[in-house]
C-alpha cells in the first residue's frame, strides 16, 4: 500500500483506541481493506479487544493463514504451533 491512495473506515462508536491512535479500516483503491490481506497472509493477528463491524471477516482472515500456515503461523513464524 506504500504510495497509494487509501480511504480510511471508522467505527462510528469508538475512533481512537486507549491511547489515542486512530482505529480504523484501511481501504484500498481496488476495494480490497488492506488489514484483512495482512491477517489473510498471515502478516497480523485478530485484535479481538475492540467490537467493530469486520471482526468476523478478519477472524475468518487469520484462521484462514493459520490453516495455510502462512506468515506468523508458518514452521519458521513467531507464532507456529498457538
Amino acid at each position: 500500500a506504500e504510495g497509494a491512495i487509501v480511504t480510511l473506515l471508522l467505527e462510528p462508536h469508538r475512533t481512537r483506541g486507549r491511547y489515542g491512535r486512530l482505529l480504523c479500516h484501511v481501504e484500498l483503491s481496488d476495494g480490497g481493506v488492506l488489514n484483512e490481506r495482512l491477517l489473510e497472509e498471515g502478516l497480523a493477528v485478530t485484535d479481538e479487544r475492540w467490537a467493530h463491524a469486520r471482526l468476523d471477516d478478519y477472524a475468518q482472515a487469520e484462521a484462514n493463514a493459520r490453516r495455510r500456515s502462512r506468515g506468523l503461523w508458518s514452521a519458521s513464524g513467531s507464532r507456529a504451533g498457538q
